[in-house]
C-alpha cells in the first residue's frame, strides 16, 4: 500500500463500535449486562500515524476525528442487545441522525472478527416482512434466501456460520454452507431485522 500526501482522512467517514468488559464486581455485571458498549456512528477526518508492521499485521492510529450529523446507522449491523424475548438483536430503536455518542451496558458479546466492511442501509427502505431460506434439491448445503417484500432495495444477511453477503439490487442471495448443521441467520433491510434458523444436510 502507498502512504502519500494524497491520502486524506477528511475524504472518508466511518463508525466506531467498542465493546468493553464490565469491571469485576461492577453493580451492572450479570443481571443488567456484561459489556460496556460505545457507539459513535459518524466520524470523519483525523491524522494517520504510528504505523507498525509485525507478524503479517499492519496497525496504525487515527487521531483527532470529529463527529458529524447525518449518520445512516439506524439500528446498526450487529446484534448488541437482547430483545423482549431474550434473543440477540440490533438496537431496538434506531439512533437519531444527530447522535454523536451512545454508551450502554449490553448483554451480548461482540461479534467474531470478519473480513470486509458490512454495509449500512438506508433507514427509509421498506422493512422486511419475511425471509425464506430454501435448500437446493440436489445440494442441501446450497441455500437460496429470498426477502419479502421483493424489490430493488439493498439488503444483507449473516448466514450464521461466520460469513455474510449483500444484495445491492435486492433479489435472492445464495450461500453454500461448508458443513451440515443448524445455523441461526439474521437478515437486514432499512432499519428492520429478521432472524431464523435452518438445518442443512449434504
Amino acid at each position: 500500500f502507498d502512504v502519500d500526501t494524497a491520502v486524506s482522512a477528511a475524504d472518508s467517514a466511518f463508525a466506531l463500535e467498542v465493546w468493553a468488559g464490565a469491571p469485576s464486581g461492577s453493580c451492572t455485571q450479570g443481571a443488567s449486562g456484561s459489556y460496556g458498549y460505545f457507539l459513535a456512528p459518524y466520524l470523519q477526518g483525523g491524522t494517520l500515524g504510528d504505523f507498525t508492521i509485525e507478524n503479517n499485521a499492519v496497525t496504525f492510529t487515527l487521531s483527532n476525528s470529529t463527529t458529524k450529523d447525518g449518520n445512516a446507522w439506524g439500528v446498526g449491523p450487529y446484534n448488541v442487545i437482547l430483545d423482549s424475548e431474550g434473543n440477540p438483536s440490533p438496537l431496538l430503536v434506531p439512533v437519531s441522525s444527530t447522535l454523536a455518542l451512545r454508551p450502554m451496558i449490553v448483554e451480548v458479546a461482540p461479534p467474531e472478527p470478519q473480513c470486509g466492511a458490512r454495509p449500512l442501509l438506508d433507514p427509509t427502505d421498506p422493512a422486511l416482512t419475511s425471509v425464506v431460506g430454501t435448500p437446493d434439491g440436489s445440494n442441501g448445503l446450497l441455500v437460496s434466501f429470498a426477502a419479502s417484500p421483493t424489490g430493488t432495495d439493498p439488503w444483507w444477511i449473516d448466514f450464521g456460520d461466520g460469513t455474510w453477503d449483500y444484495a445491492e439490487g435486492g433479489g435472492t442471495i445464495s450461500h453454500t454452507y461448508a458443513a451440515a448443521g443448524t445455523y441461526a441467520w439474521s437478515a437486514f433491510r432499512g432499519t428492520s431485522t429478521k432472524t431464523g434458523s435452518l438445518t442443512v444436510t449434504p
